[in-house]
């Protein structure tokens, strides 16, 4: 049973150290995944202003009224 055990965290030791522990990124990986995340955020940014300058009430021209999902 200790046979067993020490070649399982032996195991569990050299799958470590030949997988790696992590994500290697390198700085211009790093730099790419910033980039892309403040353009999506430049992206809603822009389509929560449209969203709120575009945004428009009933007329009150018709006396037919609109439905509006609120």
């Amino acid at each position: 049973m200790k046979k067993i055990a020490l070649l399982l965290i032996l195991l569990v030791c050299v799958s470590v150290v030949v997988g790696g522990c992590g994500v290697n990124d390198t700085h211009g990986d790093r730099l790419t995944r910033y980039q892309r995340i403040n353009e999506n955020y430049a992206r809603q940014f822009v389509d929560d202003w449209d969203t709120f300058w575009l945004y428009d009430h009933n007329s009150h021209l018709s006396e037919w009224y609109p439905r509006v999902a609120y």
